[in-house]
């Protein structure tokens, strides 16, 4: 999945646990990106490194995975990393 926008184009990977939707998915940029770029986005968790928009913290397993894309776009469109050149 990319998401893109007017100034970005950032190419995620979303990997759907065996026991999805009980579980959220998990959600990674899919590129090199710097530890200081992603330890500034608010929606990185630090320890694990993975996107974590409020549809997948607050994880309800009705939640659909179009709303967990719509939700991930949004969240990167109004805070997008600032990881250099992107190709």
């Amino acid at each position: 999945m990319v998401i893109k926008g007017q100034a970005f184009s950032y190419p995620l990977k979303i990997i759907l646990p065996a026991n999805y939707p009980m579980s959220p998915p998990r959600i990674y940029f899919d590129m090199q990106m710097s530890k200081t770029a992603l330890d500034s986005l608010a929606y990185v968790n630090k320890q694990t490194m993975m996107i974590e928009p409020d549809s997948v913290k607050n994880w309800r397993a009705n939640t659909t995975l179009e709303q967990v894309v719509t939700d991930t776009s949004n969240t990167i469109a109004f805070a997008p990393p600032n990881a250099g050149q992107q190709n």
